[in-house]
């Protein structure tokens, strides 16, 4: 009698869904990528910096819960056997739904790929302010603080990578 086995089908429909959702994440620019191992799969923020997680691929996650695809606080998905083609497509739909919804709301944006430039450089200034954020924030704090400041002060908004 040959024994059943069922690690590769589980790990090849796996790949398949992953694929399928990476694809998709992808071409529409969402923050979020799904990593996988054997049968287990998890949705991550596609740059994530050390344990934070964006408020807006929380969400996501209580989306896809409210939705009907229950995901594990833990953030910890998988496949089993019990799982059919009709499960995964429903997953499928289940994450495209979610991110559309979620875009309505004005989360899991687009990022803007140009820049752009919050400073006005002045030909003489009598002052410059150089203006730093805090810790994950942008030069696009202070976007309007020139508006604000008297003629001859020139803001320079300074932008940190990878801070």
């Amino acid at each position: 009698m040959k024994k059943k086995i069922f690690l590769p089908k589980m790990v090849k429909a796996k790949n398949e869904l992953v694929s399928e959702l990476n694809a998709y994440l992808e071409e529409n620019n969402v923050p979020i990528k799904v990593v996988s191992c054997a049968s287990i799969f998890r949705f991550v923020p596609r740059e994530a910096k050390g344990f934070f997680i964006p408020f807006d691929v929380d969400l996501f996650f209580h989306h896809m819960n409210y939705h009907g695809v229950y995901i594990w606080e833990g953030r910890v998905c998988f496949l089993s056997t019990a799982h059919t083609k009709e499960d995964t497509q429903q997953i499928i739909t289940t994450v495209k739904k979610c991110v559309e919804d979620l875009r309505k709301g004005g989360f899991l944006q687009i990022p803007i790929t140009k820049k752009i430039h919050y400073h006005l450089p002045l030909t003489k200034p009598k002052l410059r302010v150089f203006c730093f954020p805090y810790v994950g924030g942008g030069a696009s704090l202070f976007r309007t603080l020139q508006d604000t400041m008297p003629e001859g002060v020139e803001v320079v908004p300074i932008h940190l990578r990878n801070v």
